[in-house]
């Protein structure tokens, strides 16, 4: 099942977390498995930013770092080339996963911007 998300609002709300999306962009949504489903970014011209799975299908990802990000733990991945970070306990129903889905480093810094809106609904706290 495909869905496509009209944003009129800016936030694209899910059961565990929330995430502020400017108006020029679209939000995509796939259901992927029983506890996993996934969503595209894409921006007014049609180039994607961001892939997110939220679910089951989500894992702890080498090399990353630990951040406290609007009082949760997230781990982040990130070079030039693009990113990935990571919210909620890995590996079960209540993770999230958003990773820039570019081509290019064209759009990066935008994807990141709008990524670090990330705002949980579970996992580990913290204080920043």
């Amino acid at each position: 099942m495909i869905a496509e998300i009209a944003l009129a609002a800016t936030l694209l709300r899910d059961h565990l977390f929330s995430l502020r999306l400017p108006p020029d962009v679209t939000a995509t949504r796939h259901i992927v498995g029983f506890e996993t489903d996934a969503y595209r970014i894409r921006d007014a011209a049609g180039n994607a930013l961001l892939d997110i799975v939220v679910g089951g299908g989500v894992w702890d990802i080498k090399g990353s770092h630990t951040l406290c990000l609007h009082g949760h733990i997230v781990r982040i991945k990130s070079d030039a080339n693009g990113f990935v970070l990571v919210g909620g306990n890995s590996g079960f129903p209540d993770a999230v996963s958003i990773a820039y889905a570019g081509k290019d480093h064209m759009h990066l810094g935008y994807a990141r911007s709008i990524a670090m809106t990330l705002r949980m609904n579970a996992g580990s706290a913290c204080h920043s």
